[in-house]
């Protein structure tokens, strides 16, 4: 269980997008962008996140196509696909 809602929006994304976390508890949450190679682009992490949070992330530098986004906490996940124009 990864909390009440996870949302990533814009999604297609120009490079930044943003996660909204809403969690009914205190939770540390991990995300991971993997290229479709394979390769951890960047990781990154949310700490105590109770009620809403929004997280930014930053593609801009890198080139367009599709990245997953792979968001972790207390040994669950869930992957979500991120495509960058």
């Amino acid at each position: 269980d990864l909390g009440n809602r996870i949302e990533v929006f814009p999604n297609p994304t120009n490079g930044q997008f943003r996660v909204l976390l809403e969690s009914n508890r205190k939770r540390d949450f991990e995300f991971e962008l993997i290229d479709m190679q394979g390769r951890r682009i960047r990781q990154q992490s949310a700490q105590n996140v109770q009620g809403k949070q929004e997280v930014l992330f930053d593609l801009t530098d890198f080139a367009q196509g599709v990245y997953l986004l792979r968001i972790s906490s207390e040994g669950a996940h869930t992957l979500r696909s991120i495509q960058r124009n």
